[in-house]
């Protein structure tokens, strides 16, 4: 799919278009989708998502790794519990109307 296809699905599931923050990087796969994130201190934040989670927990993971830091934050305003049961995160606060999501990085 092209960029413009993952986009508006992004839109099309969250009624929002992702953001791109200064100092963040936006990674673009046509078969995998799209991610963008950002490193704070010792965690990587994972502002937007869209396409293949599993391959994006994984590749994230590694780029937490090469980034030196120990956990994965992100935020969301889906029900946690899926985030928890299928890629291992916990709920760890409640932000602006977000659940917000840690996990360590393996």
């Amino acid at each position: 799919m092209t960029l413009y296809g993952w986009l508006k699905l992004y839109h099309r599931k969250t009624g929002e278009y992702p953001n791109s923050y200064p100092g963040s990087e936006f990674v673009f796969d046509e078969e995998r989708g799209f991610c963008v994130s950002i490193q704070d201190g010792d965690a990587l934040i994972v502002g937007e998502v869209c396409g293949d989670g599993r391959f994006w927990q994984s590749w994230l993971n590694q780029k937490a790794k090469e980034l030196g830091c120990s956990k994965l934050r992100f935020w969301t305003k889906r029900n946690p519990a899926a985030f928890a049961r299928k890629f291992g995160f916990t709920l760890t606060g409640f932000l602006d109307g977000h659940y917000v999501l840690e996990k360590e990085v393996v």
